[in-house]
């Protein structure tokens, strides 16, 4: 049996194609050979050999040991280990035996000089089998650790198959598997300082859980998962009912899980403790390079790596700039205060993944986000974090219900005052969020007085204000609407 090495892995979201060398020393003729041992977390029905035009090979089979054989080659390791227990213990009763015969306290019969000779001997003998036991105990744990080997071994799968060659030689093969128990999870970088692009850092955690490690590979990381199922999606029948309203947080403000944030760290200024030292360099490097196939994306590392199988391996993919619009996100019926966006074409981020996202604002961490382009929208906003220095208040200002004549309805008249207060130093760009109901029955209407010249949003009734402020300033909005219904009914917002 050849022992061959990984030389190639191809990792996707879940699971790897793994492509390993080796040779075989062969005779002449035909012959039935085991070729090599593969991990038990292997699929055994992936596995291809594959030799030189020198070699003729069929009948490639992959099996398990049977419980008979595996049994037959640990038993002479475990009978090794019984008769190291077995000399353990009698050397242990003979320590005893000789500490308790060193008691002559109950003695009637021994001499002074047997008694002087007994306590001569005794701590050299001793020592002897205090050495003795302690041997007995290393042999023992190697024995073990060969007897977990071992069972590891018998666990394996073993590739046989019928080779057949014209002379004696050494002929190369090739391996190639799918291995169930490794895969790579993506996340980014997302950094930022105003009035630059965004930088996009792909990196990668790499897992494998083989029981042999990876050493000096080429390694590719595909975005697929072969775990997904592969049946064609099905279309059910959609049925009608009544919908729920609803307000579209803006998206960011729904995933963000953001960290707590200094204010300062929204501004783009340097921390004082930074100003006239000495400049340093991340100590990162690109090491991969992206392209696209025709159903995924492919990242194919530089060089070779080394993933063991106790701790992820971490790369770093690519990192890309992408432009953007920095502004203020602002929702005051959610929020005390704005979130710091920016604003990307869908096409210029249309390879991310979908994962978690770290940010970092004037180098500065704020915390994580999950990214999910669904390519719904041709803009995406990225969140950069809360930013305190815009102030959000939304109070209601009137609530009245009147009896509507000759029509046998009611009427609630609202009004709402949104202010925004911008404290920085500098100009900047607030989008404003509100909401006005939307009716979903016929007998209940909405119908607007005042929106301040906000753009109304009809089918969810979002109304988006574009606001351009000055250095510690103030803005005012005012929404105004009615809502009418039959006054022998009572509605209700969902």
């Amino acid at each position: 049996m050849s022992n061959s090495t990984i030389q190639e892995v191809f990792i996707y979201r879940g699971g790897a194609y793994v492509k390993r060398n080796g040779t075989l020393s062969l005779k002449q003729g035909k012959q039935t050979l085991t070729i090599d041992t593969l991990p038990n977390t292997i699929n055994p029905t992936t596995v291809r050999l594959s030799l030189t035009k020198e070699a003729k090979g069929n009948n490639v089979q992959v099996e398990l040991l049977k419980k008979e054989e595996r049994d037959e080659l640990l038993k002479e390791i475990q009978r090794k280990v019984n008769e190291i227990d077995y000399s353990i213990k009698v050397k242990e009763t003979q320590i005893d035996l000789w500490n308790k015969n060193g008691d002559f306290s109950s003695s009637q019969t021994i001499d002074i000089a047997q008694m002087s000779e007994y306590i001569e001997k005794l701590p050299t003998r001793l020592t002897t089998l205090y050495k003795e036991v302690e041997d007995l105990r290393e042999e023992k744990k190697k024995i073990e650790k060969d007897f977990k080997d071992q069972q590891k071994q018998v666990s394996l799968y073993q590739v046989k198959a019928d080779i057949e060659v014209e002379k004696d030689g050494t002929y190369p093969f090739e391996l190639k598997y799918f291995e169930n128990d490794s895969y790579w999870t993506p996340f980014y970088e997302i950094h930022s300082h105003l009035e630059e692009d965004l930088s996009l850092k792909l990196r990668a955690r790499i897992y494998q859980n083989t029981n042999e490690e990876w050493k000096d590979v080429k390694v590719t990381l595909y975005s697929g998962n072969p775990h997904i199922s592969l049946d064609l999606p099905k279309l059910d029948p959609t049925k009608l009912s009544y919908a729920e309203n609803y307000f579209r947080k803006n998206a960011l403000l729904g995933s963000v899980k953001m960290a707590g944030v200094m204010e300062e760290a929204m501004e783009d200024t340097m921390p004082l403790s930074m100003a006239d030292t000495q400049e340093f360099f991340e100590a990162s490097t690109t090491q991969g390079n992206a392209s696209q196939t025709d159903t995924m994306m492919e990242y194919t590392l530089n060089g070779t790596w080394s993933i063991n199988k106790d701790n992820p391996t971490i790369v770093d993919i690519y990192t890309k700039n992408v432009p953007c619009e920095y502004h203020i996100i602002a929702v005051p019926k959610l929020e005390d205060c704005g979130y710091l966006c920016a604003k990307v074409k869908a096409q210029e981020i249309s390879e991310v993944l979908e994962s978690s996202a770290s940010i970092y604002h004037n180098d500065t961490f704020l915390g994580d986000l999950y990214l999910d382009f669904d390519g719904s929208s041709e803009d995406y906003e990225i969140s950069l974090g809360r930013d305190e220095t815009i102030r959000l208040k939304r109070e209601q200002k009137k609530k009245y219900t009147s009896n509507v004549l000759l029509k046998a309805q009611k009427k609630t008249e609202y009004h709402y005052e949104l202010t925004v207060t911008s404290n920085k130093n500098k100009p900047c760009e607030v989008v404003l969020y509100d909401q006005i109901p939307v009716s979903e029955i016929k007998e209940i209407s909405v119908d607007t007085i005042n929106l301040s010249q906000g753009d109304l949003d009809k089918e969810t009734g979002e109304i988006t204000w574009n606001l351009k402020m000055e250095p510690n300033t103030e803005e005012k909005k005012t929404i105004e609407y009615t809502i009418q219904w039959p006054k022998d009914k009572t509605y209700i917002e969902n």
